[in-house]
């Protein structure tokens, strides 16, 4: 189903979870589509596959932060699968914990974060002109 002219879903059920792939951009075009498709949902549990999302803006992130506190209130679980590494970083510069930390590969880091953890200094360097 189309959302937008760049976001398409694709639903179906396993076992009691609805699950509806994601592809393409998450942009403020898709945002009204994707929220009305979630608001929709009548599962107990909800399960947005990302991994074919290629594209994401403050605006979808937002959307995405929207729509689990929606579905919470109705008392359904929204779960993110495959969440890209794009939209990792995304939440991370926004200090936005929407995405579940046991979801994000362990060799991953947050940007600028060495594997031990500590963040890494950004060093400028002059230029004499």
């Amino acid at each position: 189903m189309e959302l937008s002219p760049w976001l398409f879903a694709e639903a179906r059920h396993e076992n009691d979870r609805q699950i509806i792939s994601l592809r393409g951009e998450i942009d403020l075009s898709a945002v009204v589509g994707l929220e009305a498709l979630l608001a929709g949902q009548h599962a107990r549990t909800v399960a947005l596959e990302l991994d074919g999302v290629s594209f994401c803006d403050v605006v979808g992130l937002a959307a995405l932060v929207r729509a689990r506190q929606d579905l919470g209130r109705r008392h359904q679980a929204l779960l993110f699968r495959s969440v890209p590494e794009s939209l990792w970083r995304l939440a991370d510069l926004l200090e936005v914990g929407v995405f579940d930390p046991p979801e994000r590969p362990a060799h991953r880091t947050r940007a600028g974060e060495r594997p031990s953890g500590r963040r890494s200094r950004r060093l400028s360097r002059s230029v004499d002109s």
